[in-house]
């Protein structure tokens, strides 16, 4: 059953709990009522039969009149009446009614009848055991039923207030709960998993919970998006370490006897352009062998030389490799690094430098002649920050995500494996790489790797 369905069963059970109350309490209030009323009349009937007595024995009228009027003058009184054993009216608050002779008998104990508004009490006068006479008094329920009404009223007023709050709660709850708690349970459902960049938001009216849950169901949603990238990456770089051996068989052996064939006729080659085929073959050869080499590193899982390294002497050297190629693009390069030496890192330099080389070198590649391209290593936190900042074109957001999987490139001659090779050297460092963009804004890098902790004292960085 959903919530909504018990809640709304609930909120009915508790309403007739509450109604079934409500009338027990409407019914015990008339009752108590009812017994109050009945308990002051025979008090009253009592006491005229007694004061009646006296007067009734020796034919005095007059007192007995009296004493009706004293009882006529009691709340709630309509009239009062006492007659004789002969059923005679003797003396009434009604003077119109003296003198008539009732049908019926005497009462012999103290009865009380209700007949529509009126309540009838009668007591019998005893005069030495005997019955001597009777004594009546009728009082008016009208006292008694307003109160029953506005005892009444008070229920259904505090009966609609209560609904009237409970509908209001169900209602909130319904706009801020239920129906967006269905909207967003329907658009995780419908959401089609290759629209990894689409947000989930909160309908209008939600509660804040409501929010706080789309949005940690939505950094959910990323993270698992993130993962699955990652291990459909890992399952790719473990899929080309498997196949790595079997190229360097298949590919290195024949390229190597093709590279000493070409060595062996050289000399014998005479016709220029025979030479030139042979210089195609050669160059050819040297492709082939370094997209082998970019396949095995991949393969690669450990540091083959780990030492201390300090980043930002690493950086330098790395500008000084791309600094002719940034001349003849007419790109500036500039590096902003402390004056104090950096905490080392544990590092393989040549594979960190492969790294830097290959961001750098896209970042010039991103520049336009005239443009800057911006390298800033910084220590912060326990950690050494590279940032390579370009100001070119800038990647479009939806290529964005995709930078880093392997064989992705929008180079015309790129092999796709630059990136992603990358990152995976800098995680397999202990480190994290991430790129950010903006078109027509630029590009930025970086590269975040830990700081060696607990190094020997006097030891210091390698810097090359």
């Amino acid at each position: 059953m959903a919530l909504q369905s018990k809640l709304i069963l609930v909120f009915s059970i508790l309403l007739a709990l509450f109604t079934m109350q409500g009338f027990l309490f409407v019914e015990r209030e008339r009752s108590l009522l009812t017994e109050e009323m009945e308990e002051r009349a025979s008090v009253l009937v009592r006491t005229l039969a007694e004061l009646a007595k006296e007067p009734l024995v020796s034919l005095q009228l007059g007192r007995i009149d009296q004493q009706l009027q004293s009882i006529r003058r009691e709340r709630d009184v309509v009239w009062a009446r006492v007659a004789d054993k002969n059923y005679r009216i003797l003396s009434d608050t009604r003077k119109e009614e003296e003198g008539w002779i009732l049908s019926g008998s005497l009462p012999e104990k103290l009865t009380a009848e209700f007949q529509g508004s009126i309540l009838t009490v009668r007591s019998p006068i005893l005069v030495a055991g005997s019955i001597a006479g009777m004594a009546e008094v009728a009082f008016s329920l009208e006292t008694l039923k307003a109160k029953i009404a506005r005892n009444r009223r008070l229920f259904l007023l505090i009966f609609g207030v209560q609904l009237l709050v409970g509908g209001s709660m169900f209602l909130l709850l319904h706009t801020q709960v239920f129906r967006p708690l269905g909207i967003v349970l329907r658009r995780i459902v419908e959401l089609p998993p290759e629209l990894e960049t689409l947000q989930i938001e909160a309908p209008p009216h939600s509660s804040p919970e409501i929010v706080e849950m789309v949005r940690a169901v939505q950094n959910m949603r990323e993270r698992l998006v993130t993962f699955q990238r990652e291990v459909l990456v890992e399952a790719r770089f473990a899929v080309m370490g498997k196949l790595a051996t079997h190229m360097a068989h298949e590919i290195r052996n024949p390229l190597e006897a093709i590279s000493g064939a070409v060595e062996l006729i050289d000399p014998e080659v005479r016709s220029p352009t025979a030479r030139e085929f042979l210089g195609v073959i050669r160059e050819e050869i040297g492709i082939l062998n370094n997209y082998l080499k970019e396949v095995l590193d991949v393969a690669k899982s450990e540091l083959s030389q780990p030492s201390f390294t300090d980043l930002s002497v690493l950086m330098q050297e790395t500008l000084l490799l791309v600094s002719p190629m940034a001349r003849k693009r007419g790109v500036n390069l500039t590096l902003e690094a402390p004056q104090d030496r950096l905490s080392p890192c544990w590092v393989d330099r040549s594979q960190l430098k492969r790294v830097f080389l290959n961001i750098i070198i896209n970042a010039i590649e991103a520049s336009r002649e005239g443009m800057d391209v911006q390298v800033r290593v910084e220590e912060r936190e326990g950690r050494i920050w590279v940032r390579v900042r370009d100001f070119g074109c800038g990647i479009p957001e939806e290529i964005l995500p995709k930078v880093f999987d392997p064989y992705f490139t929008t180079k015309e001659e790129g092999t796709g494996l630059g990136l992603s090779l990358s990152k995976q050297i800098v995680e397999r460092h202990g480190g994290s790489m991430g790129i950010s963009s903006r078109v027509g804004a630029g590009t930025e890098v970086w590269v975040r790797l830990p700081v060696q902790e607990g190094r020997e004292s006097g030891s210091d960085p390698i810097g090359g």
